[in-house]
């Protein structure tokens, strides 16, 4: 990670890497420390995205899948190019009942700067498969234990079986601090295909089961699954519909490029915990590569203060961000009333523009700075500091630290911001709701 003169040590995310687009302008010396503070904590939660299914060179070799390569070694070079070049961020490597022959490819997935979830595939009594995943970072000799605690008949065979019962082994699984995907569900193997009537309901209402595994979205699964599928089976219906995931065998590097292998997955940190509750709200955190996640928007990157009542606090801000929550006097005026300075936004209302201008007195102050750093994804990538003086015109800095002659509204475009009482105060003048509203209509809904 790259740090700058004035970033404390132990800020809060050591890992984050400061983007390259960034390094000039946060190095200039007219930036203030409050932003070089702030880009380096936690931007929040992203999309990951997750390769689930990733198999060893050795499990090439027994299931004699046609390879070009001799070496274990030569195999998992080609393996991590393919996975950085296919933009996958996390992996999880699960051979059938084994861990030991995994080690050098999660090493070398590591080594490249991609995170994996060490694991194995289970193989219940059933003869139902399960992708059983572990903190990434678990220890090969807490992972043989956990393979011991699944007690696999003969782990010497192709494809090594436990004597437990798939509603066990999810379960079991849990309670060692992993998590399960049911992996190719409607197919061989599967949960809902191997399985029927009762045993069949119960295995897939389990609490321990959050995700499964297709190689499309659930509506263009088989007719007498679908249904369950969606949740409309009675017999089999979950509290909410089960999550579905994108996620098959990968055993060639041309295996990261099928859409059908990865998902993408919104956490804030990559582990157990993230996965579930990723899992849990898989409407609003998952992704398949069938599905649109959100374009790219010019975003507010982070804010600070430097002189007045905040001065040197500063803020990292989410991609995603839409709401701020907190209890009176948290900040959430002051915060919203100072990116409008900084924008140079003047409020629509005449009660609006009294508060507004008292929080900006009482906050910055004679001297007093907001900085507000931002990042527009067009025509090509690009960071902007807009910084603004108590009582001066704001300022627009490019990446290379130099002004420029560009407003800041020219950069973030038409956005209109409200403070806590200003929409209250609009809906009683009809002329200003109207424009409000009128935002939210197109020309042919619009008759005003």
């Amino acid at each position: 990670m790259v740090r700058f003169e004035g970033t404390p040590e132990g800020a809060d995310m050591k890992e984050t890497d400061t983007p390259t687009e960034l390094l000039t302008l946060l190095g200039h010396s007219a930036v203030a420390g409050e932003i070089k503070k702030a880009v380096t904590r936690s931007p929040g939660a992203r999309f990951y995205r997750c390769a689930f299914q990733v198999n060893p060179f050795d499990y090439s070799v027994r299931h004699a899948v046609a390879t070009p390569f001799q070496t274990e070694e030569e195999y998992n070079k080609e393996m991590v190019e393919a996975c950085l070049k296919a933009g996958v961020d996390v992996v999880a490597v699960t051979d059938h009942f084994r861990i030991a022959n995994s080690v050098s490819l999660i090493a070398a997935f590591e080594a490249a700067g991609i995170i994996v979830f060490p694991g194995f595939e289970a193989n219940s009594s059933e003869g139902i498969h399960l992708l059983c995943l572990f903190e990434p970072g678990t220890s090969v000799t807490d992972l043989e234990q956990h393979i011991g605690a699944c007690t696999v008949a003969d782990r010497k065979v192709l494809s090594p079986q436990s004597t437990q019962t798939c509603e066990a082994l999810l379960k079991l699984v849990a309670d060692l601090g992993g998590l399960c995907i049911a992996p190719h569900v409607c197919s061989a193997s599967g949960l809902l295909k191997t399985l029927s009537g009762q045993s069949r309901a119960r295995a897939w209402k389990s609490d321990y089961l959050l995700a499964a595994g297709l190689p499309g979205p659930r509506d263009q699964a088989p007719d007498g699954i679908k249904s369950i599928l969606l949740n409309e089976d009675e017999t089999a219906r979950r509290p909410q519909p089960i999550c579905i995931v994108n996620a098959n065998d990968i055993s060639t590097p041309d295996g990261f490029t099928d859409d059908r292998v990865t998902t993408y997955v919104k956490m804030t940190a990559v582990s157990i915990e993230g996965l579930r509750q990723g899992f849990m709200d898989w409407e609003s955190r998952v992704r398949l590569n069938s599905e649109a996640i959100e374009g790219e928007h010019t975003e507010i990157v982070a804010m600070g203060w430097a002189g007045g009542l905040f001065d040197g606090q500063s803020l990292r801000l989410n991609q995603g961000l839409n709401v701020l929550v907190g209890g009176r006097g948290a900040g959430k005026s002051t915060m919203i009333e100072s990116l409008r300075y900084t924008f140079g936004l003047v409020p629509k209302g005449l009660e609006a523009q009294r508060s507004h201008n008292a929080i900006i007195k009482g906050v910055l102050g004679a001297g007093a700075k907001v900085s507000v750093l931002i990042r527009s994804p067009s025509p090509s990538p690009q960071y902007y500091l807009i910084e603004r003086i108590y009582g001066q015109q704001p300022v627009v800095r490019d990446q290379a630290g130099m002004i420029i002659a560009v407003k800041a509204q020219e950069l973030i475009g038409d956005v209109d911001i409200f403070g806590q009482h200003e929409i209250s105060e609009l809906t009683r003048q009809p002329e200003q709701l109207a424009e409000i509203l009128r935002r939210f209509t197109s020309p042919v809904t619009d008759s005003s």
